[in-house]
């Protein structure tokens, strides 16, 4: 009995390694499908002439599959219906809903759409065409689409091209031609006719082939005329819309509130602020911000009841917003469940680091502030307290504080502010608060001596770009001080100084509405976007170096 079961036991130890040392392949149906799908037979045959069918069937080598394709089909001239288009086993039908044109070459261009059922390969850009008439018409356009303003180019934008030349064919009508720009801005538009178009681009939001104010547009003002033109190119833009008007209001904290329009503007006619009763609110003030799109309001005394705040626009337009303000019992209510604290921040970042050349430490506050208290600041400079005579304060908007003083270059700074250094209109203190920074040197900037010349007789707006895209220099030019040239071109150098040590791209506006930005174009008054120039070089701006830089606008 022991010599069998030493004997078990060893076979069943030869089994155990035997099957710990066999390997599972897995069967493997060859090399991996990489090909794309293959048409095999055309029904009718591709550029066909006199056709007279309601239907396309394309067979392939394997089975396919559509993806995207109502986006991805592009059919020119355009079609008033859709398509059926259906998809079965390896074969493509196109049916189509409509009686087509006469004598018309007919492009079908099918993108990134048909791909094969197994591996997904795509056939790209794959396409098809036929003529109803006698012969195929083989003309093409060809051209690159640019942003008005940052010049680079512009991908996916939609080309059209219209047999009508009036100018509101956009807005009601469906292009006759259309084809996509690619990842450079270059598009081509092939299977033309001889003929005058108009020619737009446009980055289609809604997708319903209509020019929506709003949208990223651009046009040529005179037709196109195929084939005595064969290159076009156009910059977009968005248009300002037509209508000015007060958009949303922000009652962001009791006593502040903004008014949004729908675009920037340059100048107002009218702002007042009355009760429901019509009687003139006097205490409060406003001012625009920066982007000219919203006016903020400050309301230094609280009002128990709405107001309305009316803006009048240059086109003797008004628009109107009601504003409903907290009664002061409902505030005190708010204040004593420790809503709504009155707080101090600073505009700089904790422990940042500002220009030696600092004008002013700005602080500002959640409430409007009806005073500050100069005893109860503590400002150190490199360790040391300085005199209450070293530093001022002023008030701005009801809501900021400016700290001045001669501050030094690479030194140290610390704000205290003690308890009830500022009080609001309800008579609540701020609390105490540390802020600390540093100043850096002269040293650790660098500066761009530019040389503009071949300019023309207007103003510019000059702009440095970092590398973030955001332009955080600009400088203007008055065409009064420009150098006249020979043949009526002008030169002018300027000088960016302080400039943080980056890498820069130089762009140049002209300016010929005076409005110190850029414009765009007006569609219906065939106004064009300010031109726009574009260094072609980077600028690289080195701490404590000089660069020295000479552009030629005409090369």
């Amino acid at each position: 009995m022991l010599y069998f079961s030493m004997r078990t036991l060893i076979s069943a130890i030869l089994l155990l390694l035997l099957a710990s040392c066999a390997q599972v392949v897995p069967l493997t149906g060859g090399n991996e499908d990489e090909k794309a799908p293959q048409p095999t037979e055309l029904i009718p045959a591709d550029k066909t002439l006199n056709f007279n069918s309601e239907r396309i069937t394309i067979t392939f080598d394997e089975y396919i599959q559509l993806k995207d394709i109502f986006n991805q089909l592009i059919i020119t001239p355009q079609l008033k219906e859709q398509p059926e288009i259906n998809a079965n086993g390896k074969t493509l039908t196109i049916k189509f809903n409509e009686t087509l044109r006469e004598n018309t070459t007919y492009k079908l261009m099918f993108g990134n759409a048909i791909c094969d059922i197994t591996e997904g390969n795509i056939l790209a850009d794959y396409e098809y065409s036929f003529s109803t008439g006698s012969f195929i018409d083989t003309l093409q356009l060809k051209g690159v689409i640019r942003d008005a303003y940052s010049g680079k180019p512009v991908k996916d934008s939609w080309v059209m091209m219209y047999f009508e030349n009036n100018d509101s064919v956009v807005y009601k009508s469906k292009p006759d031609y259309l084809t996509k720009t690619n990842a450079n801005g270059i598009y081509t538009l092939k299977g033309l006719k001889p003929g005058s178009y108009k020619i737009v681009t446009l980055i289609d939001n809604n997708k319903n082939y209509l020019y929506d104010n709003g949208e990223l547009f651009g046009f040529r003002e005179a037709p196109v005329s195929v084939p005595q033109d064969s290159v076009v190119e156009m910059k977009m833009f968005k248009e300002n819309p037509p209508k000015v008007y007060i958009s949303k209001t922000e009652h962001l904290l009791p006593e502040k509130v903004n008014v949004v329009f729908n675009t920037g503007i340059e100048k107002l006619s009218s702002v007042s602020v009355t009760n429901t009763n019509g009687v003139q609110v006097t205490d409060c003030s406003y001012k625009m911000n920066r982007t000219k799109d919203t006016l903020r309001f400050y309301f230094n005394t609280m009002i128990n009841d709405s107001v309305y705040i009316k803006v009048g626009f240059n086109d003797n337009k008004v628009d109107s917003s009601l504003v409903t303000f907290l009664s002061a019992d409902q505030l005190q209510v708010q204040f004593s469940k420790k809503r709504l604290p009155f707080e101090i921040n600073s505009v700089h970042r904790s422990e940042s680091t500002l220009p030696y050349n600092l004008m002013e430490y700005k602080l500002y506050s959640t409430f409007l502030i009806s005073g500050t208290d100069k005893n109860k600041l503590v400002l150190k400079e490199n360790g040391t307290v300085l005199a209450p005579e070293a530093l001022s304060i002023t008030r701005s908007n009801g809501d900021s504080v400016s700290i001045q003083h001669k501050w030094k270059s690479n030194a140290e700074y610390e704000i205290s502010l003690m308890k009830n250094f500022a009080k609001d209109n309800f008579e609540r203190g701020s609390d105490s608060l540390v802020f600390k920074f540093k100043t850096n040197e002269k040293s650790d900037y660098g500066s761009l001596k530019l040389l503009l010349s071949d300019l023309e007789s207007n103003n510019y707006v000059v702009q440095m770009i970092n590398s973030l895209n955001k332009v955080v220099y600009e400088k203007y030019i008055d065409v009064s001080l420009l150098k006249s040239g020979s043949g009526g071109k002008n030169s002018f150098e300027l000088q960016f100084k302080d400039i943080i040590p980056e890498t820069y791209t130089l762009r140049l506006i002209s300016d010929i509405n005076n409005d110190k930005a850029f414009s765009p174009g007006v569609y219906l008054k065939k106004v064009q976007a300010e031109k726009t120039y574009t260094y072609p070089q980077a600028i690289k701006i080195i701490s404590d170096w000089d660069v020295e830089q000479i552009w030629n606008i005409g090369q």
